[in-house]
């Protein structure tokens, strides 16, 4: 299982860390089954902006080879956390299929990629 770290809890209520702390737990299971034994650390940002809420949250993964991270804004805080674990497991599932592809090789004999 990913180890996760939280990073300003205390700006968030709460009802949010909870929520905050289940969706990550759900998203970081779907992560570790592309990369085992991550490290995931999540920032949280809360600023006052004329008596609206905002919501920043970064997310960074790392392992020993390899380091990714995600951000993403909104004034939803449910959606902002969708996005930005979507985001970042999109970005994990990208790396790990382009290190997984073999390299393809042109034969010039054939005119095609590929073997045949």
């Amino acid at each position: 299982m990913a180890s996760l770290s939280y990073v300003g809890l205390k700006n968030l209520s709460d009802d949010e860390a909870d929520l905050l702390k289940s969706l990550v737990e759900h998203h970081a299971e779907k992560i570790d089954f592309f990369v085992p034994d991550t490290d995931v650390e999540v920032h949280v940002k809360v600023p006052q902006k004329q008596g609206k809420t905002l919501y920043f949250i970064d997310c960074k993964l790392s392992t020993p080879h390899l380091h990714l991270g995600a951000a993403d804004s909104g004034r939803d805080f449910r959606r902002v956390v969708h996005g930005v674990m979507e985001k970042l497991s999109n970005a994990i599932k990208k790396r790990v299929h382009a290190d997984a592809q073999p390299q393809e090789r042109f034969h010039p004999e054939s005119g095609s990629r590929g073997t045949e």
